[in-house]
């Protein structure tokens, strides 16, 4: 083999172990809820930057950003499937108080965000909640 053809042969190869879990670590549902409450730490911080309409519009392009990424949650979530009721109940105990703690800093930004009237920010917010609806 060619030095060329082993050079196309190696990013085959490593493409491949970018597009196939099984290259990878196997996902689960703990990385799986672990990235998501990560995800909706990101969008929690963009949301409580709005203050103005300059920073509710920096908010809106970061929460745009936001909305792919909470696509590719959905679909892991999807491929993994739902767990089992045991793991269900040991992934709330352990992630509670960090969830709890998510949810209660985007109830308290979004109000604030939305009196913006600020329409990137406002339809950034549809973008993201359709996509976070997707998850499982």
């Amino acid at each position: 083999m060619s030095g060329l053809s082993r050079n196309i042969a190696a990013l085959a190869a490593v493409g491949l172990c970018l597009v196939l879990p099984s290259c990878g670590q196997k996902d689960t549902h703990e990385r799986i809820l672990g990235d998501t409450l990560g995800l909706m730490e990101r969008f929690a911080t963009a949301l409580e930057q709005a203050r103005d309409n300059e920073s509710a519009r920096q908010a809106a392009r970061e929460i745009e950003g936001l909305v792919e990424e909470f696509d590719e949650i959905a679909a892991r979530s999807d491929a993994v499937g739902k767990p089992d009721p045991e793991v269900a109940k040991d992934l709330a105990r352990k992630f509670a108080a960090r969830r709890t703690k998510v949810l209660e800093r985007i109830s308290s930004a979004t109000p604030r965000a939305r009196s913006l009237d600020e329409g990137s920010l406002l339809e950034s917010l549809e973008h993201l909640g359709k996509s976070w609806s997707a998850i499982p």
